[in-house]
């Protein structure tokens, strides 16, 4: 006895005075210790007076008593340990490891056992929180170490809410929405009469309400039930029916518990109840819930951080989620594991991380390898700097904000290597940087909520190099701005995308305003269709690409790639297949007649100042898309307002640039950024052209056009007003013209020729409303404003008389007058070949047959592409609210309900089954037959029904309405009716 304890004396006297050679110092916690204990030795010793201590709290303050630079260990055996709250590392720590046994045998909780657990009801079993903790609220709880259902309604998918959001999204280089929205806008939500109950217990209800890549969860202030209306207790990221998404769910109510394992929090009686699982006991149930979000920090401060830290071997859980916007891909939410402003060096590895709220591990320069991430609220891995992310599992995430990613980053020359990642909501991973590389991973199943993300997304990423990934098993769920397996976006400079390969992601390539990339080398196979992208891209490089598809390879805005080399298209077919090496490209035929552009009318006037006001310019508009040669721009968007009132023509431009310091500003044409307007001015029988040019700084220039009338000129430029103003992401102008300087009488209905076009100094583009094929002036091709033109007035709603049939009618057999679809969607005549239309009404359905004469045919069912035609009535939907259905058709015979102009999903899936659609390609034209029927679209069969139908023709890519609304077809208030006898 003696021997021994003289042995530990002497181990111990090394560890605290010196150390043995080639031995970190080491301290010792273990659920038997003792935090009285000193923590050198792992097991008590005989006389049980010395050995672990038994909390890791403990553990860290035996080990700052000791002033070294050497390293050190905090040793945790096996066993559950509870935090009381977040553990932080600062600069005393540089140089500590802490271990564990491995993970799922150390097990480090950042909260405290809940007991008392008694059956409440039928189902349902609940606690009191503890006295203690007046204010304890959380969001997340652990049942026999794992993460059960949150209440949630509905059970599974989302409701659809009532509110929408008209207002232009500009891109994020473009600075975001076209108009800020009012915090009305941001914390007002109309939801569907029946949806939701009228004794909505607000006190414990939080509402997440979706958004395109991303949503926003948040708090209730108020219920309305009369008017079915929630206000939010704070704004989220975008307001609700932005990007026209509608979905929204229900969390934390007593309605929301449908099924064992859900549990909820009812924070005015304080109580937590749990439905069990079969098999559950909960009078021996182990139920933590969280104290803390962080679990271990390492930040410390300037000049006292803990440099040289390691976690490694153990399991955290435990860890709540933070009641606030958790950002894009939970960029502002913290992490389990959290080393904000920790130098490079950190080390975090074989480390799992479960059952938690936030991100698993987040820091800058941070390595993380052999990590287990899984079942969490928000992210696996979030990281800047020059970071080492390698070899972790990250799945099952976005369980709390369903925004939520993978693996995040940026900085310079990190690395990401050999990690897997799956079941996520949104991407598997979004990182930019510089120099970053990405390879040797495997993604599968992501993007299972959200929009507009991919296995692996970069923005803003400069000679970063994504090879020898495997994306695999992604599709896109509902209607949105798609899903990718590799998708370089806005700001992308000189990256590669190489050796990769995509399996079964029918869009394996996005590519979105970037430049000078490169995708080579890669594997893209595919059942039915393929479609890569290079929306607004310059540069690219396509080469020794295999497409392997089933269906046809698609490649969207081919004007980016310079180079197509070595590629080759395996397409499947009865044979076996063809191999080709180039895609079939539609031959670019210029439009050969002027735009028609009609103006809104405005109630007040803006201010002419440069600047955007609230609500001063109503959302729409359309786009500076055109060059010269009247292919599309690439680049930054740029966009322009035309508006009216009884005196003048009002212009709002913006022109948005993706690299503001290779912006130009000053006052020479053609090398600073400027605005080049040409507009008609009419001096009683005299026509001449004005030649105006902003820029912006406020100066206003006339340019010397040779045929122009210089005095008609010079006095337009007296009388108009001009204003500039330039922002960090884009720079605009205002114009006010009067209608009278251009001798436009008040009232008067004319045709102005007119053509506006921008000079973008960054990459030197001349983006033109309507490309000219030569100068701005060259009227020819240019614009035509419609002033005064007010359709449905001079129209005065026209009407078909819907004539009743036995039995519907075969071939040509149609009673009635055809009906002529020969106006453009600005609803001036079409120069085109017109298209014809019948109506008819038997029993209880609508027939409808579209006539279109072609001299091809694309056959797909992706609309704006491929031939087709749609139907739009007014009707109701089954809970009596009135809606517009969009029923489209195509060349190939698929048909789709349309949720375009605001009819639920959902409802559309109803009423789909009870419609048929057939269309029959000829050989030169093609017919689509429709059965509508009336009952269950609830049309009204006594009096007049709003409708209208359009065409799309793909081989001279024409948009061809019965009535052309100044707008989509669907805008029936702007269209006709039909006569039902």
């Amino acid at each position: 006895m003696i021997r021994t304890e003289w042995l530990y004396s002497i181990v111990a006297t090394c560890l605290l005075g010196g150390s043995i050679v080639g031995a970190p110092l080491t301290w010792y916690v273990s659920p038997q210790g003792n935090d009285a204990w000193s923590g050198t030795l792992p097991e008590a010793n005989a006389a049980r007076k010395d050995g672990p201590v038994a909390t890791l709290e403990a553990g860290m303050a035996a080990s700052r008593k000791v002033v070294t630079k050497e390293p050190r260990r905090i040793v945790l055996a096996e066993g559950r340990f509870y935090l009381k709250e977040m553990l932080a590392l600062d600069g005393r720590d540089a140089q500590l490891t802490i271990e564990g046994a491995g993970q799922g045998k150390t097990m480090v909780y950042g909260g405290r056992p809940l007991t008392g657990w008694k059956k409440d009801g039928d189902h349902l079993w609940s606690t009191k929180l503890p006295a203690d903790r007046p204010d304890w609220s959380f969001r997340v709880l652990v049942v026999n170490d794992a993460l059960p259902d949150r209440a949630r309604f509905p059970e599974t998918g989302y409701l659809e809410h009532e509110t929408t959001f008209p207002v232009r999204w500009m891109s994020t280089a473009g600075g975001g929405w076209e108009r800020k929205p009012t915090m009305a806008e941001y914390t007002t939500m109309v939801y569907a009469k029946g949806d939701l109950p009228t004794d909505l217990r607000i006190g414990n209800a939080e509402v997440t309400v979706c958004h395109m890549w991303d949503e926003s969860t948040l708090l209730v202030a108020g219920h309305d039930p009369a008017t079915h209306t929630l206000t939010f207790a704070d704004r989220g990221a975008h307001p609700p029916g932005a990007f026209r998404v509608q979905r929204y769910a229900v969390w934390n109510t007593r309605e929301g518990m449908t099924h064992a394992g859900q549990w909820y929090l009812d924070k005015t009686a304080r109580k937590v109840f749990y439905w069990p699982r079969d098999g559950e006991d909960m009078t021996t149930a182990r139920v933590v819930a969280p104290t803390t979000v962080k679990i271990l920090s390492l930040q410390g401060v300037k000049g006292s951080r803990p440099t040289g830290a390691c976690i490694r071997a153990l399991t955290l859980s435990a860890g709540d989620a933070p009641m606030k916007r958790a950002g894009f891909g939970g960029s502002s939410w913290p992490g389990t594991i959290h080393a904000d402003n920790t130098p490079p060096g950190v080390r975090i590895e074989d480390v799992e991380v479960t059952n938690a709220g936030v991100w698993g591990v987040r820091g800058g320069g941070v390595q993380v390898i052999n990590c287990h991430l899984h079942h969490l609220g928000g992210g696996g891995i979030k990281y800047w700097g020059q970071a080492l992310i390698e070899g972790n599992h990250i799945h099952d995430i976005g369980l709390v904000s369903a925004n939520s990613i993978g693996i995040s980053g940026g900085g310079t020359k990190s690395v990401v290597r050999r990690n897997v990642i799956h079941d996520t909501p949104y991407s598997g991973m979004c990182i930019g940087g510089t120099e970053t590389l990405i390879e040797e991973n495997e993604i599968y199943r992501c993007m299972q909520v959200h929009h507009d993300g991919a296995a692996i997304y970069m923005g803003g990423g400069k000679k970063c190099v994504i090879r020898r990934n495997l994306a695999r098993d992604m599709v896109q769920v509902g209607s949105g701005y798609g899903v990718s397996a590799y998708y370089l976006d806005e700001k992308c400079r000189d990256c590669v995308v190489a050796e990769n390969v995509a399996i079964d992601i029918p869009h394996p390539a996005q590519n979105h305003m970037t430049l000078d990339c490169e995708l080579r080398d890669n594997v893209f196979i595919c059942k039915g269709d393929m479609k890569i992208a290079f929306s607004r891209c310059t540069g690219h490089k396509v080469t020794g690409n295999t497409f392997h598809v089933e269906g046809k390879l698609t490649v969207h805005e081919p004007d980016a790639i310079t180079e197509w080399e070595g590629n080759l298209i395996f397409t499947r077919n009865e044979e076996g297949g063809t191999v080709s090496d180039d895609v079939a490209r539609r031959p670019f035929v210029p439009r050969a007649k002027p735009r028609y552009l009609t103006p809104k009318r405005l109630e007040s006037a803006p201010t002419i100042d440069g600047k955007l006001g609230q609500s001063e310019w109503p959302s729409g508009g359309t786009s500076l898309g055109q060059r010269t040669s009247q292919r599309s721009v690439r680049g930054a968007p740029t966009s322009l307002k035309i508006l009216t009132d009884d005196e003048n023509l009002y212009i709002l431009a913006n022109v948005v640039t993706m690299f503001p310091d290779q912006r130009k500003l000053g006052t020479e044409w053609g090398k600073d950024e400027g605005i080049e307007l040409a507009v008609e001015v009419r001096d009683g029988e005299t026509d001449s052209l004005a030649v105006l040019r902003g820029f912006t700084g406020g100066d206003l220039q006339v340019a010397k056009v040779k045929g122009s009338d210089p005095a008609s000129t010079a006095k337009l430029l007296e009388e108009i007003s001009f204003a500039a103003g330039v922002e960090k992401k884009l720079w605009r102008s205002e114009w006010a013209i009067p209608l009278a300087a251009v001798g436009v009488g008040p009232g008067k209905k004319t045709l102005v020729s007119f053509n506006l076009t921008v000079y973008r100094s960054e990459d030197d583009v001349y983006a033109q409303y309507a490309g000219t094929l030569g100068e701005t002036w060259d009227m020819k091709l240019a614009g035509r404003l419609m002033l005064n033109w007010d359709q449905s007035a001079a129209r005065g709603q026209p009407a078909v008389s819907v004539p009743n049939v036995p039995k519907p009618p075969a071939g040509n057999d149609w009673p009635g007058k055809a009906i002529p679809l020969a106006q453009t969607p600005a609803g001036v005549p079409l120069s085109a070949t017109p298209c014809s239309a019948n109506v008819a009404r038997c029993g209880n359905d609508l027939l409808v047959r579209v006539r279109v004469p072609t001299k091809q045919v694309t056959k797909g069912s992706s609309w704006r592409a491929d031939d087709g035609a749609e139907v739009c009535v007014r009707g109701k939907t089954a809970q009596d609210k009135a809606t517009t259905w969009v029923v489209r058709g195509y060349a190939n015979g698929d048909y789709e309900l349309s949720d375009e102009a605001g009819t639920p999903r959902a409802t559309n899936a109803a009423v789909r089954a009870k419609v048929s659609f057939k269309a029959v390609v000829k050989p030169n034209e093609w017919i689509g037959e429709w059965r509508l029927p009336l009952s269950a679209m609830g049309v009204n069969t006594k009096g007049a029904v709003p409708f209208n139908l359009g065409v799309f023709r793909s081989y001279d890519r024409e948009w061809i309405n019965w009535i052309g609304t100044k707008g989509p077809t669907w805008k029936l208030e702007e269209a006709g009716t039909l006569k039902l006898r």
